[in-house]
């Protein structure tokens, strides 16, 4: 073998490449993956503002969950003349509006949510 010459022949790993192993490489990829994913919902939450967990999307029947998505129910309004507070379906559950009883998807909602079925109330 010559002088210098690595394992199986190839040439020595520089100094940096010791350092900078596959293990190394997918540890530090999972763990971004998994910052980012930390930080999407924790900035998804701060952008809702007033939107908080009436209701976990998690713990919905399917079909609740199928007719949340039929309605195309969203937790936060992009419209705040057409939340959910606004809407002839919607019972509100404390003062301040912010979780209530709908109707037409029988069961809590955000106050400023919105779906498809939104009526304004008279």
């Amino acid at each position: 073998m010559a002088e210098g010459a690595g394992i199986g022949g190839r040439a020595p790993l520089p100094e940096f490449g010791r350092l900078l192993s596959r293990r190394v490489l997918i540890r530090g990829g999972l763990t971004a993956t998994l910052g980012w994913c930390i930080a999407s919902k924790t900035t998804h939450a701060a952008r809702a503002g007033e939107a908080g967990p009436c209701v976990d999307p998690e713990l919905l029947s399917g079909a609740d969950a199928s007719l949340r998505s039929a309605m195309e129910y969203v937790p936060l309004s992009d419209d705040p003349a057409t939340r959910c507070s606004g809407c002839a379906f919607f019972t509100a559950e404390d003062e301040d509006a912010r979780c209530g009883q709908c109707a037409i998807l029988s069961g809590s909602v955000e106050g400023v949510g919105n779906c498809a079925s939104f009526s304004p109330r008279e």
